[in-house]
């Protein structure tokens, strides 16, 4: 199995200080990067109110200074909303910033028609768009001059050896279907998509992918006593829970990613996906989890007390992992 962090830095104003929970994600970082955690994934959204990451390359080049091997993976990158020479002039510094290898983008479109409005980019015309600037930046991360919009430009320096990968993220039927004519890596919020993708694939004579890599929950908590951390943790997740189910059902053909709407804690308790337990419960829960399968924190949820947040991180690194590494479950890169 796999491990991970995901950050979206959401700073809800019951929730800590934005300073504070940026310091943490950092230090955490560099936690998971001692401890052989295998990626970083880094959300984006814009104009939100509770402070969403807007800039994950920014934060993802914070991170690249803080660790040596972890993976960076910006998850999803809104390709659509940026200037695609000035994204992959970002990607070649953080490339080599982190000594190469460690880059894998998550490029997506976009849903959030507000967001369009604020750059100033037409919404309908957004898959167009979107594939038009994932050409340019693949093009421009070559580090070779190229013809772009009746001149010739260049990306300077280029990143270390292959550059970033590049793949296709999606909750809707379309970016499957795209992410196989492209012939790009797929990474979708639901099994069932990257099942689409394969048959995709597969009619246009494609070699098969690699496999579905699964991560659920949607949020771990460890806890000694996990009715006690329920009542700090749930509005958090609650907050976050309700916002992205919101999003979502913004989109008649678009996946959820298991948020849900919730009114109560005992909506929290009874949710498959958010997992606030023991470290022995977690330890048999993942008995479960195979080599495609990957246990992802999200530590910071919602604005959560970074304090509760490294209690459980704790406990997980030392009552859960040794066990893992034991068992032979989790290997240490």
């Amino acid at each position: 199995m796999e491990l991970g962090l995901r950050y979206d830095m959401r700073a809800p104003d019951f929730g800590a200080p934005i300073a504070d929970l940026y310091s943490a994600a950092l230090a955490q970082c560099a936690w998971a990067d001692s401890l052989g955690f295998d990626a970083v994934h880094v959300a984006e959204h814009h104009g939100t109110e509770d402070g969403y990451l807007p800039s994950s390359l920014v934060f993802c080049s914070a991170v690249a200074a803080r660790t040596k091997r972890i993976g960076l993976q910006p998850s999803a990158l809104l390709v659509t909303l940026h200037d695609p020479l000035r994204l992959a002039e970002d990607l070649a510094v953080i490339d080599i910033l982190s000594g190469g290898g460690r880059l894998n983008v998550v490029a997506g479109i976009g849903y959030l028609e507000r967001e369009f409005e604020m750059f100033g980019v037409d919404f309908a015309t957004r898959a167009r768009t979107f594939e038009t600037k994932i050409d340019v930046l693949r093009t421009a991360l070559r580090g070779v001059p190229f013809e772009y919009a009746g001149r010739t430009v260049v990306v300077s320096p280029a990143p270390l050896g292959d550059g970033p990968t590049i793949s296709i993220g999606g909750s809707a039927p379309p970016s499957a279907r795209r992410a196989a004519r492209l012939g790009l890596p797929y990474v979708p919020t639901s099994r069932e998509l990257y099942e689409l993708y394969e048959e995709e694939l597969a009619k246009a004579g494609k070699p098969a992918p690699a496999p579905f890599r699964n991560h659920t929950p949607t949020f771990v908590h460890l806890a000694e006593d996990p009715e006690r951390a329920l009542a700090v943790v749930g509005p958090h997740v609650m907050h976050t829970s309700n916002m992205y189910a919101r999003w979502a059902m913004s989109r008649s053909d678009a996946a959820n990613g298991n948020y849900r709407p919730m009114t109560s804690l005992d909506q929290v308790r009874q949710d498959p996906d958010i997992w606030i337990i023991t470290p022995e419960e977690c330890l048999s829960r993942l008995e479960g989890f195979g080599e495609h399968d990957e246990l992802r924190f999200h530590p910071l949820f919602g604005g959560l007390d970074p304090d509760e947040s490294w209690e459980s991180l704790r406990l997980f690194e030392d009552r859960v992992l040794p066990k893992l590494i034991a068992n032979g479950s989790f290997t240490k890169t």
